[in-house]
């Protein structure tokens, strides 16, 4: 128990000292098309991205929004103004025990933002990846 907590003080810490706007322009404001390429069944949806906000449009036609949460250079949080619930209990130890996924933007091709989704506490573990395709300027 008291490992989990070190754990837990050193990982949030960490969020605490890097929490600041990122230097990253790789994602800017705009429409994009989020596409997962690897471990993910999610479909593909639309996030159109204003400052720090978020709107994310799914294909079955519900929208959701929040906050983005820059954590360090290029990595994120999607920060829902509605919490996503699940009250599974490996999800609850994965979450003490990892920290909340982020979203780390690797590479940019063009219009093509690569990423991949890891844990704020283990950035070693990916959880999925995909890329953020930029919309056209009339798109916005």
């Amino acid at each position: 128990m008291h490992k989990l907590f070190l754990i837990f003080l050193i990982t949030n810490g960490l969020q605490f000292t890097l929490h600041k706007k990122a230097d990253c322009d790789l994602l800017s404001n705009g429409t994009y098309k989020l596409e997962y390429t690897r471990n993910s069944f999610e479909e593909s949806s639309f996030i159109k991205i204003e400052n720090d906000k978020f709107f994310q449009y799914k294909q079955n036609g519900d929208t959701l929004k929040g906050k983005i949460e820059w954590i360090y250079k290029c990595s994120f949080f999607l920060n829902y103004d509605i919490k996503q619930i699940d009250t599974s209990s490996l999800q609850k130890m994965i979450l003490e025990s990892f920290g909340k996924s982020c979203v780390e933007l690797n590479k940019k091709n063009g219009d093509t933002i690569n990423f991949r989704t890891t844990y704020a506490g283990n950035l070693e573990v990916t959880i999925n990846e995909g890329r953020f395709i930029k919309r056209g300027k009339n798109s916005n």
